[in-house]
């Protein structure tokens, strides 16, 4: 049997073909069946869905470069806008919150390779843009540990901390003050706060720290239990006080201003305490118009620790011309108050406090909030050299611009200022009734002369003897 021919010409390549190969390759281990796959410029596959890409600012010797971060896989790499490409490995940098500004804005990290000496040099320092730089560095460090351990070295895997899900009526509120208490016990914060001594061996908190704000006939009730629902909340609450107070108000005179405080408190066990205060006022203008909502929450943080939030708003019962400027005024007073009552709750909590662990960790909810419970240590905050530099330049320019072109064009009765001595004002008078005789003699006819010039010389000269005889009583 003859054998068949063979052709020497390629086989045609079909359209399926392509396809045909793909679906043959093998897949990369680990990456997802249903994400799309890219290239990028060193031929490393990788998968769109493992990226995350933020805005960044890289500060470089005082100067930004706006671009943008890509985290892929355990990789972080920057690329500016003007060409500037960074690129660094998770497992050989060592990456850590910092400030800017004198510590004045925090929203930077900073990298730096692991074993250097520490040198300006080694340090790259970065800011984030729109994102939040506890969100970023939390998906920096889950990216490092979900890589693996570097040969020869074990990853230290961080356990969540337990967390209450956020208070949906707080989110519509103004955030006056968020804090961390470390170590403290709901209970403990619910007596030294708001028990007011009842049933606990802790003073008294609410009633002290209103007669400290100069309130008077402060009366502070008992909590009642109960079901009571708050009408701007909608919440059930089961236990209410009332609180009363006067003061004097400033308005058009002194006018004496009955305050109002119904305390509504619901605990979730160990885990949340919510305190929500109605602040009524009557005896001054537009009093009916409106009442101030407050609220505290207390939530526990892992098992030692409790954040507290407080928020604040105000609610209009009527309609009324000076909304903006009620709001305002009242906001800033409130504000104060409440921060002035977070300072006395963190100062009568503080021995109550266990030790905890990690105490030293830095606590990132603390950035940004409002609070002056404790004041800024190491005294005023230092600009940056660069700044200084360019605020100096600035200042001697517009000294200069100001002497040379805006000063000639003005009036110089503007820089005539007022005698210091006795001497400056005699010189200065004598002056003028030489220069009001020039311009009579020149500006008025022969008998407004006799009758104007007489008239004004004789009161100058009666006001040189005057200050000549307090310059003689003077040296005497």
């Amino acid at each position: 049997m003859a054998p068949s021919a063979v052709s020497t010409r390629p086989p045609s390549r079909t359209a399926s073909e392509p396809l045909a190969k793909a679906a043959a390759a093998p897949r990369r281990s680990g990456s997802d069946p249903g994400s799309s796959a890219a290239t990028d410029d060193g031929g490393v596959t990788f998968h769109k869905s493992d990226e995350y890409k933020f805005g960044a600012v890289y500060w470089r010797h005082g100067f930004p470069e706006n671009g943008r971060m890509v985290l892929r896989g355990r990789t972080l790499a920057f690329k500016g806008i003007v060409g500037k490409r960074l690129s660094f490995e998770l497992d050989a940098v060592d990456i850590a919150s910092a400030s800017r500004m004198g510590g004045l804005v925090h929203d930077a990290f900073v990298i730096a390779p692991k074993g250097g000496n520490g040198d300006e040099g080694e340090k790259y320092l970065f800011s984030t843009v729109l994102k939040h730089r506890k969100k970023v560095l939390e998906k920096i460090q889950t990216a490092n540990e979900e890589g693996g351990a570097p040969e020869g070295k074990a990853t230290k895997q961080k356990k969540a901390k337990f967390r209450m899900p956020p208070d949906e009526t707080l989110r519509k509120m103004d955030t006056i003050a968020q804090r961390k208490l470390r170590g403290v016990s709901l209970q403990d914060y619910y007596e030294v706060a708001w028990s007011e001594g009842h049933a606990c061996d802790k003073p008294a908190m609410y009633g002290p720290f209103l007669e400290q704000q100069g309130k008077d006939n402060v009366h502070v009730g008992e909590w009642k239990s109960g079901e009571f629902e708050g009408e701007w909340c909608g919440e059930t609450y089961a236990h209410e006080r009332v609180v009363t107070f006067e003061f004097m108000k400033q308005t058009i005179g002194q006018t004496l201003v009955q305050v109002k405080h119904t305390q509504r408190c619901r605990r979730a066990g160990n885990d949340r305490l919510v305190v929500h205060i109605k602040m009524e006022m009557k005896g001054f203008p537009y009093a009916d118009c409106f009442v101030v909502q407050v609220r505290h929450v207390a939530s526990r943080m892992g098992n030692e620790d409790l954040s507290i939030q407080i928020g604040m708003s105000v609610q209009f019962l009527k309609s009324c011309l000076f909304e903006k400027k009620i709001k305002n005024n009242t906001g800033a007073e409130t504000s104060k108050a409440q921060l002035t009552l977070l300072d006395m709750t963190l100062k009568g909590c503080s021995p109550y406090a266990k030790e905890v662990a990690d105490a030293t960790e830095e606590s990132e909810e603390e950035e940004g909030a409002i609070v002056a419970a404790s004041p800024r240590a190491g005294g005023p905050a230092k600009l940056p050299e660069p700044v200084v530099k360019v605020l100096r330049f600035i200042l001697v320019a517009a000294v200069a611009v100001f002497r040379n072109y805006l000063q000639p064009c003005l009036p110089t009765e503007l820089f005539d200022f007022s005698p210091y001595t006795v001497e400056e004002a005699l010189q200065s008078v004598q002056a003028r009734v030489r220069a009001l005789e020039e311009l009579c003699l020149k500006a008025t006819s022969t008998q407004q002369k006799k009758e104007v010039i007489s008239r004004e010389i004789d009161a100058i000269e009666k006001s040189i003897a005057r200050i000549k005889k307090a310059h003689d009583l003077k040296e005497e």
